[in-house]
């Protein structure tokens, strides 16, 4: 997971310039806005998340840049668990995990 928010710390500072693009603040909307207040619990493994940007052109290469980032960035996470077996309890825990999905979108999503 480290790798995967190295890539996107690595993509907002080359937007440095503007603002809006900075890595701490989108990793901090996205841990603010994907937790579940009722259960005081974060939902999956964060990243950025950022909303109401500016519309000019350096927002647009930024989203392209967040485009072409996700495969490579989330690709070599897939690749070494997939083979892994995994436990009932395991299983159950994932279940869980996307009941939750639908508990924060149902509740809390805008």
């Amino acid at each position: 997971i480290g790798s995967f928010h190295q890539m996107y710390s690595e993509l907002c500072s080359k937007h440095l310039q503007h603002p809006s693009f900075s890595y701490a603040s989108m990793k901090q909307a996205c841990d603010d806005y994907f937790f579940l207040p009722a259960r005081q619990e974060h939902r999956g493994t964060g990243g950025i998340f950022f909303d109401d940007l500016p519309v000019d052109d350096e927002t647009l290469t930024f989203v392209k840049g967040v485009v072409t980032t996700w495969m490579p960035s989330w690709l070599p996470i897939v690749a070494r668990h997939r083979a892994e077996s995994f436990s009932e309890q395991q299983k159950q825990w994932q279940l869980l995990r996307r009941g939750r999905y639908l508990e924060f979108n149902l509740l809390y999503d805008r």
